[in-house]
């Protein structure tokens, strides 16, 4: 009886610290630090104690379209939930939607964004399994867009091994 009542114990205490986190401001600071020291990087995630962490420095249109396909995948894990959600960098850059470049340049709230997810450490290779997946997704149909394209090609086509041997050998 005395081991049930210390287990019950130590949940309170943890399901308390898990309640006292401020994954708002934990959101913030990731997407803070992402955008001051990971600006080239474009994406990435990591384990924490907690949980995991996202974030995402490509700022074009197409990114709501990869959050949402992110959330949408943790709506399906019981095990994983997001906690918070942040941005950081608002300064947009005046640009013509006419210009080819449009699309890879932020039009937005924030440049960097960062997403708190909670869940467990045995979990971290199905969700990193799920994040690369869902960028290559992401890429892909980014790919597409740009060559003006519907359908995906052979990934030899794409990559063109073939010609880029061809021209460094020459």
């Amino acid at each position: 009886m005395h081991n049930t009542k210390q287990q019950t114990k130590k949940k309170q205490q943890q399901q308390r610290t898990k309640s006292d986190f401020d994954w708002q401001r934990a959101a913030e600071v990731v997407a803070e630090d992402a955008h001051e020291n990971h600006f080239s990087t474009h994406w990435g995630w990591e384990r924490f104690d907690e949980g995991f962490l996202y974030f995402n420095n490509h700022p074009n249109q197409s990114r709501d379209e990869l959050l949402a396909s992110i959330r949408a995948w943790l709506k399906e894990q019981p095990e994983l939930a997001e906690e918070a959600f942040a941005g950081h960098g608002d300064e947009e850059e005046e640009m013509d939607p006419a210009d080819p470049y449009y699309d890879l340049f932020f039009h937005g709230d924030s440049y960097t964004v960062a997403m708190i997810i909670s869940g467990p450490a045995k979990a971290e290779e199905k969700f990193e399994a799920a994040m690369e997946r869902l960028h290559r997704e992401w890429l892909t149909r980014l790919l597409l867009h740009d060559r003006g394209e519907s359908e995906p090609q052979p990934l030899a086509q794409v990559i063109d091994i073939n010609g880029w041997r061809s021209r460094r050998e020459a």
